[in-house]
């Protein structure tokens, strides 16, 4: 915390040293606007706090979309974990438990399909 006071009071030094280097007044215009007689430190002051803002802005921005984009890949993939443990134990299932399976017999194709068919789902 101490080295954060210190990084201001040094900034503010800067800061302050500037001011008074850059004591020239300067007129401001822009389309039909005007602005006289203003410290020519206020002006760059002004542009770097409104750059600074800017930047503040647009990493905000950019910072929402990749929580959203976090949450949407996060859900997803507790869907997936979901489906996983259910198919592992659909299979588990039907490997624990033999003697309820329907015994193949040459002609059992009904057997055969059940068994198949929920395999497949889990593939």
């Amino acid at each position: 915390m101490q080295i954060y006071l210190i990084l201001a009071l040094v900034f503010a030094l800067v800061v302050a040293v500037f001011a008074v280097q850059n004591a020239i007044t300067v007129d401001i215009q822009f389309l039909f606007w005007s602005l006289p007689k203003v410290p020519l430190s206020l002006v760059i002051l002004a542009s770097v706090v409104s750059g600074a803002v800017i930047v503040f802005v647009v990493g905000i921005v950019r910072q929402i979309q990749v929580t959203m984009r976090i949450r949407e890949v996060s859900n997803k993939n507790s869907q997936l974990e979901k489906a996983l443990e259910e198919c592992k134990t659909k299979l588990g299932k039907e490997t624990e438990k033999p003697e309820t399976a329907a015994v193949k017999a040459p002609g059992n194709q009904a057997a055969e399909q059940n068994t198949g068919a929920s395999k497949k789902e889990c593939e």
